[in-house]
């Protein structure tokens, strides 16, 4: 399974890095951002990376539901061949949660179960307030 990470500026690229970071250097992980370039280079860009995995089982994760990364893959879901599947929202938590499941062989609907599922963001006054709760 392939994985895309594909966001406006750099973010998707430092995703890619810390993953590595995590995982090791073989994730088949990929980044494509739009950045000052311009949209036709990041069409371009789209298009080099569709033609190397749109015969895999592929998942896309980008930073903004409906934003112009998620869209342009969105018009390209016809191209792939195989099982696809475009998420948006991304964080750092959420695609460490899915290269992990994705190494432990889960399949890219088990994975999307699981990331709905998460709970992706905590604020210390909660957590505060759990430990508490906990010690009374």
């Amino acid at each position: 399974m392939e994985f895309i990470i594909t966001s406006h500026g750099n973010i998707a690229i430092g995703f890619v890095d810390a993953l590595k970071m995590f995982f090791g250097d073989n994730l088949n992980c990929h980044g494509v951002t739009l950045g000052d370039a311009g949209i036709e280079e990041f069409r371009e860009n789209i298009e080099k990376i569709v033609s190397q995995v749109k015969n895999q089982e592929v998942m896309v994760f980008a930073d903004l539901i409906g934003g112009t990364p998620f869209n342009e893959f969105a018009k390209r879901s016809e191209v792939f061949q195989n099982e696809f599947q475009l998420l948006g929202g991304m964080n750092l938590g959420i695609l460490i949660e899915a290269v992990n499941l994705r190494l432990q062989g889960k399949n890219s609907d088990d994975i999307i179960e699981n990331l709905r599922n998460m709970n992706t963001i905590a604020c210390l006054a909660d957590m505060q307030r759990h430990t508490n709760e906990e010690d009374e």
